[in-house]
């Protein structure tokens, strides 16, 4: 014969353990994390990008150096080897994250060559070295256009893409984006 306790007891129990795993997650290491979104412009001419920093991450950054020269050195893209110029557009700061939009100006590109866009972020690295950096980026054109990932850690801060891949004309049948002369 099965022992059957009141529901009281039971639902101490439940409540008790719920507690556990509520008081355990609160007491674990916080997620550092920041996210890059990388996209051409309409016209082929720029890379553009918005960075997301969580505020406690932004603002440990803003206690030792102007956003901007945080950016320059820490955040590189590079086409073919050449470093691209890095703008910063403006910021959009709020309780619950804090964005950066970035540019940087682009050639025009031949979709039949190869070309390597080489992202380096070591955003925050030395502040913390279980941070993330999260570059997404789009590939193809039309209904086939893809949203791709990739984390970049202290152990491995750089990424390596084919820049026409990211050129949405580059998709459809090898069509040249608008900013090649032909």
């Amino acid at each position: 014969m099965a022992l059957k306790l009141p529901l009281w007891p039971q639902l101490r129990l439940i409540l008790f353990a719920c507690w556990i795993l509520v008081s355990g997650t609160l007491w674990a290491h916080p997620y550092h994390q920041s996210l890059l979104e990388l996209e051409i412009d309409n016209t082929g001419t720029q890379l553009q990008g918005a960075l997301k920093l969580l505020p406690e991450d932004f603002d440990s950054i803003r206690k030792f150096t102007r956003i901007e020269d945080y950016l320059q050195k820490n955040l590189r893209i590079g086409l073919d080897g050449k470093a691209l110029p890095m703008t910063v557009e403006g910021t959009d700061r709020s309780p619950k994250a804090n964005w950066v939009f970035l540019s940087w100006p682009l050639p025009s590109v031949n979709c039949s060559a190869a070309h390597k866009l080489t992202i380096s972020n070591r955003l925050l690295f030395e502040v913390n070295d279980h941070f993330v950096n999260t570059v997404v980026w789009r590939e193809g054109s039309g209904k086939n256009r893809q949203a791709k990932a990739h984390n970049l850690t202290p152990d491995q801060p750089t990424l390596n893409l084919d820049l026409a891949a990211l050129y949405p004309a580059c998709g459809d049948n090898n069509k040249r984006p608008a900013t090649e002369k032909q």
